[in-house]
């Protein structure tokens, strides 16, 4: 059923349905309260094509993961897709697997016209976006730009540090060995050594790594090992 058919059962105009189905104030409420409920009744639900066309506005959301086969990324995901969904959005997925596949995966996006990108990747891909398109970086990196045109959700790696290191002693761990970069530059270790470094009969070791990655972490455990 389209809108104007709608309109024509109710004896109103298709300018009036719109409005109420956008819960706009100009109608009344008892008729926003009646065509939703005669909307319910007769099945009807609005074009999405037709609307981000009349709009000219596309309302594509672009995500960059990682596989999603772990429950972590998974249940990301799902959160992303419900608050998109509220808030009108369609989302488009792009799997990645290293970073050498973010290239690809932002082309793909761009093809579509996306209005917004979501991505959880490292700073070294941060050349494969367009400035043009908004773009969120999830676990992301602080700015070293004042003006920068991205914006960015990271975690705070100090305070992690610190509970980790709280943790192992809590649980009477002696021997602890950081895998990572470890120096004062990495949040990460210097909340973990803060914490741990007042107790004189705790060992820290420390197995060095160029990045914070999964390669990496994957190597500096091999090491370990």
């Amino acid at each position: 059923m389209t809108q104007r058919e709608f309109a024509k059962i109710l004896s109103v105009s298709q300018a009036t349905i719109s409005m109420a189905l956008k819960d706009s104030p100009a109608i009344s409420k008892e008729l926003r309260d009646k065509v939703r409920q005669m909307a319910v009744e007769v099945g009807y639900s609005p074009n999405v094509a037709g609307q981000l066309l009349r709009r000219r506005k596309n309302n594509l959301l672009g995500v960059i993961f990682p596989k999603v086969q772990t429950s972590y990324y998974s249940d990301f995901l799902l959160e992303i897709l419900l608050c998109a969904q509220k808030l009108g959005y369609l989302v488009l997925l792009e799997n990645i697997r290293c970073d050498k596949d973010v290239q690809t995966a932002v082309k793909n996006l761009m093809r579509y016209n996306v209005s917004g990108i979501l991505a959880m990747c490292g700073e070294a891909t941060l050349k494969y976006f367009a400035p043009s398109v908004p773009t969120v970086f999830l676990y992301g990196f602080p700015s070293k730009r004042e003006n920068a045109w991205y914006s960015n959700v990271y975690s705070d790696m100090y305070q992690a540090g610190r509970v980790v290191g709280e943790l192992l002693l809590k649980t009477g761990r002696k021997q602890m060995t950081f895998l990572g970069r470890a120096s004062e530059l990495e949040d990460r270790y210097r909340g973990f050594y803060e914490v741990c470094s007042p107790h004189k009969d705790i060992g820290i070791n420390w197995v060095a790594g160029l990045q914070n990655d999964t390669e990496c972490g994957y190597a500096l455990a091999k090491t370990l090992l």
